[in-house]
């Protein structure tokens, strides 16, 4: 059960940070053109800051993003939990 629990914490955790990353790089696509997309691709870490900018520059709340943001955070819980005491 704990390997169940592992593989679903990654995948969680993983895929939410991927679908976090491209969101990311194609806002900044969207907002700077071609530099942007160099931006999201080259500073990955940026990609932490692209929610307060979407809300600064479209006036509204990115309710969606931090859903997932959250996800990521429940499936680093999930994973860390079923980590077993011979895993260390």
């Amino acid at each position: 059960m704990r390997i169940f629990g592992k593989v679903i914490g990654y995948i969680l955790f993983f895929g939410s940070g991927a679908y976090l990353w491209w969101v990311g790089t194609v806002f900044l696509y969207y907002w700077l053109g071609i530099p942007g997309l160099f931006l999201g691709f080259i500073f990955p870490p940026i990609d932490f800051f692209i929610p307060f900018i979407m809300w600064a520059v479209t006036k509204t709340f990115p309710l969606i993003y931090f859903i997932v943001f959250l996800i990521g955070i429940v499936g680093m819980i999930i994973a860390s939990v079923s980590r077993g005491s011979k895993d260390y």
